[in-house]
């Protein structure tokens, strides 16, 4: 029991501060939702550009002012505790809750200004849709245009774009979703191989040159190879693997 001579003063004031059955932080409980959506500490912290010991002490300070465990750490990422689960679910709400309260107020707007969030793969966003935003900044110059160039695809539901142009169909049923066109694939080789290795001119003779496959997600260069090739030893035949670094942002 507290002394009689601290009753009524906050825990701080004698030195005895404890988080447990506080509101928790908004921002704890918004980065233990990206924990349990990216299945690890590590990789939630990549995609939110924190580093991870900051991120485990969030955990750490939910945890202890929930007074409850909310996950448990293994070798290959982290499993959510029962009461996690029933945390997290109750957290998404709230998400939900928040961004809805964010769409109507965006909806309210007299007039088109502020920051518009464009997430689209990287070929796309820099080579076609990059020299078309000049326009549309020209036409509403009060818009602030931040366009993000990965080939991961954007969570549009949880504000990680307002847009996104991507090659996987979102599964969201809140999204308006529409078909933009077709994105054609094609083998290209540069002029100094061709000159050593001449050209094929059947799938049969392609398979003795060498390939380069294009690795990110969204797409799927390794089973389209399987497509053609079944039979064929992925070693051997695929001299590298090419994968997407980093996102890309452009500002206008």
């Amino acid at each position: 029991m507290r002394a009689l001579a601290t009753r009524g003063e906050p825990p701080e004031a004698h030195g005895g501060a404890s988080t447990t059955g506080s509101v928790p932080d908004w921002e704890n409980v918004r980065q233990f939702i990206e924990v349990v959506r990216r299945g690890s500490i590590r990789s939630a912290a990549d995609h939110m550009s924190v580093s991870v010991s900051a991120l485990r002490r969030r955990l750490a300070n939910l945890e202890r002012q929930l007074n409850t465990p909310l996950i448990t750490r293994h070798t290959d990422g982290i499993r959510v505790t029962a009461e996690g689960q029933q945390i997290f679910d109750a957290a998404c709400q709230m998400e939900t809750a928040a961004f809805g309260m964010m769409r109507a107020r965006d909806a309210t707007a007299p007039d088109i200004s502020g920051e518009v969030k464009i997430a689209v793969t990287e070929g796309t966003g820099t080579f076609w849709l990059a020299p078309r935003l000049v326009e549309l900044q020209r036409a509403y110059p009060k818009l602030l245009v931040n366009l993000k160039c990965a080939m991961s695809p954007a969570d549009v539901s949880n504000l990680e774009a307002d847009l996104a142009v991507q090659l996987v169909k979102p599964d969201s049923p809140e999204l308006k979703v529409v078909r933009l066109g077709f994105l054609h694939t094609m083998p290209f080789a540069a002029q100094s191989y061709i000159n050593t290795y001449g050209l094929p001119t059947s799938l049969e003779e392609l398979k003795r040159h060498r390939l380069v496959l294009h690795v990110a997600e969204q797409t799927e260069h390794e089973a389209l190879f399987r497509k053609f090739w079944p039979d064929v030893p992925f070693i051997g035949t695929v001299a590298l693997k090419h994968r997407v670094g980093k996102p890309r942002n452009w500002t206008l």
